[in-house]
């Protein structure tokens, strides 16, 4: 049975494998082309991708590095941990230009050469986040299981929910 921790996270990396198939659609459909961001199903995309690199990606990283990691590798399980933090500084950067990228699609539309660059970085940034879900799904999740306590739990989740 999973505990409320690692529920939250698998709920998290679900909602953000949703996000990016809505990515990859936009970019398939729009093509070479970039979209119009006032477009309600592009807007809508835009504004999901930039709350989710601002605040839910981070605050993800944030609660496993702040409060999970220390726990994991207190309990002899620092490699992961340390892998999944290197994982989190590559992917929070390409996340931030990627972030800016959308805040320029919002104030107007973009070039061709910025929407490729968007293209480019988007899938760059997704795929990493894509494999880094799949080790936290085989890996982290069944670990956070074994080595929190229910004190433990729910002192994380007051501090981090």
């Amino acid at each position: 049975m999973l505990s409320r921790i690692a529920n939250k996270l698998h709920d998290e990396h679900e909602a953000t494998l949703g996000l990016a198939a809505r990515v990859s659609r936009l970019i398939q459909v729009s093509g070479d082309t970039p979209p119009d961001p006032t477009e309600a199903r592009v807007e809508r995309t835009l504004d999901e991708l930039a709350q989710a690199i601002s605040g839910e990606v981070r605050r993800h990283f944030f609660l496993e590095e702040e409060a999970l990691f220390p726990i994991l590798r207190a309990d002899g399980h620092g490699a992961i941990a340390d892998l999944l933090t290197l994982e989190h500084q590559e992917i929070l950067p390409i996340g931030d230009e990627v972030g800016a990228l959308v805040a320029e699609m919002r104030k107007k539309a973009i070039s061709d050469s910025e929407w490729r660059q968007f293209c480019q970085l988007g899938q760059d940034f997704f795929h990493r986040l894509m494999a880094h879900i799949e080790k936290e799904e085989a890996g982290l999740i069944p670990l956070v299981d074994e080595c929190l306590d229910r004190e433990a739990e729910a002192r994380i989740l007051s501090q981090y929910s």
